[in-house]
Formats: structure tokens, sequence, C-alpha cells
């Protein structure tokens, strides 16, 4: 009988099979619910922007939304609002991303009370790249901060607003 090598193979087959147990899972992009896209059944209303040095009325009611979107599937909220330091609309192009892969594209007027509301349902890393009169700001949304629920009464953010020369100003609330 040739135990000892019957033995070193059911071993090799053990720990063949347990290859890649201990690392870290990792939801691949395909099918996975961090791309999913969709119009938002509502614009966020616009916060934290008060201590932005920002052209925007301090009156919620006078803002307008011209895009709504929601990203991913959870239920996790983590709300991203973009704002333009103009007076008057001005074209904004936005790409957002998941892990380097684009996922969503628009282009939008901004200015003049105009923002975005971007609603993030499940943890990821994305990043918007937005690019204003030629110039390109990359914006990150770190996967931790996609953690709170409306029913936690944990729903955090960001607002940013984003000059003609290309930098952008955020403020977090919570």
């Amino acid at each position: 009988m040739h135990r000892r090598t019957l033995l070193r193979a059911s071993a090799i087959g053990s720990v063949a099979s347990c290859a890649g147990c201990v690392t870290r899972y990792d939801v691949p992009i395909i099918g996975s619910p961090a791309i999913t896209v969709k119009e938002a059944d509502r614009a966020g209303n616009l916060t934290g922007y008060d201590e932005l040095d920002c052209n925007v009325s301090q009156e919620e009611s006078l803002a307008t939304p011209v895009s709504a979107m929601e990203f991913g599937e959870g239920d996790s909220e983590y709300w991203v609002y973009l704002l333009a330091d103009h007076q008057e609309p001005t074209s904004v192009s936005i790409d957002v991303s998941v892990r380097s892969e684009v996922i969503y594209e628009e282009s939008v007027e901004l200015g003049g009370n105009r923002y975005t509301s971007y609603e993030y349902k499940y943890p990821a890393e994305y990043s918007l790249l937005v690019t204003l009169d030629g110039n390109e700001m990359e914006l990150p949304v770190k996967e931790e901060q996609i953690s709170g629920s409306r029913e936690d009464m944990q729903i955090s953010g960001k607002t940013y607003c984003l000059s003609m020369d290309g930098e952008a100003e955020g403020q977090l609330w919570y």
C-alpha cells in the first residue's frame, strides 16, 4: 500500500482547495451592485455650503437641481453636491467611476444657483472627474464614507464648490 503517497496527495489537495480562502473577497465590477446607476426619485436638498466661498444664494429654496442620480444598490446614504462658482450657468462634464471604470457620464449647466445631486448607496471606491472651463478636477468618494443610512440617522455627504480656475473646495456635513 502507498500510504505516504496517498497522505501527501490528500495534504496537497487540502491546501490547494483552500487557496484564496484567507484573502479579502473583492466584488468584481461586472454585475456588482456598486455599478448600478439610475435617476434618483428625488434630488437631495442642497446643504453643506454655508462655509464655502461660492457664488450661490444662501436660501436653499432658490437652488435648483439640474441632475439627480443614484449610484449603487444598498441601504447606505452618502451625498455629493456640485456647485459652480459662477453667476451664469456654464457647461460642466462629469464622469463617475468605480475602480477606474467609468460607469456614468453627463454634461450639465451649473452656476447661478444650479447644482447636481449624487447619492451613493453601496460602499465602494468611487471617483468623479469634473471638467469645467477646460480644467479637470478629480473628486474621490471613499468607500468608508458610504456607510450611514436613513434608518440609523447617519446621513452624510460633501458639497463641492467648483471654481473656473480648476479648484474644488469641499465641505463635509453630517
